[in-house]
């Protein structure tokens, strides 16, 4: 919110407190054509991974065409990789693809990043 504010964009872009885990507001449920979340997957036992799915589930279309783009660079994946194919299967998303990105320069010389398609039903 405060970033809208700070870039003059709050006339255009509904800004609103989002946590994961907790209530989802009416208006944005079953909203989104697409959910972003990149970098979002963290922690030292993936605790972060079944609030993050229960909610992005809640806020993409439901009808088929909705999707939820995760992306996590693989030292903090492949930690808790089990842990976020687990939520994604326990809130009724599906993986629709699975990609794993190359380097993207000296600063990702140890590792990839990869890139989740998730959506609801087939």
């Amino acid at each position: 919110v405060a970033l809208a504010r700070e870039n003059a964009i709050n006339d255009v872009v509904e800004c609103e407190r989002l946590i994961w885990g907790e209530g989802v507001p009416e208006q944005w449920r079953d909203a989104f054509d697409v959910v972003l979340a990149a970098d979002v997957i963290y922690g030292v036992d993936g605790s972060v991974c079944g609030p993050l799915i229960d909610t992005v589930s809640r806020l993409v279309k439901t009808d088929g065409t909705g999707r939820v783009l995760v992306a996590a660079h693989r030292l903090r994946f492949d930690v808790h990789a089990d842990v976020f194919v687990g939520a994604v299967r326990g809130a009724g998303l599906r993986q629709k693809e699975h990609l794993v990105l190359d380097e993207r320069g000296r600063e990702y010389q140890d590792g990839r990043i990869h890139l989740f398609v998730l959506g609801v039903g087939d």
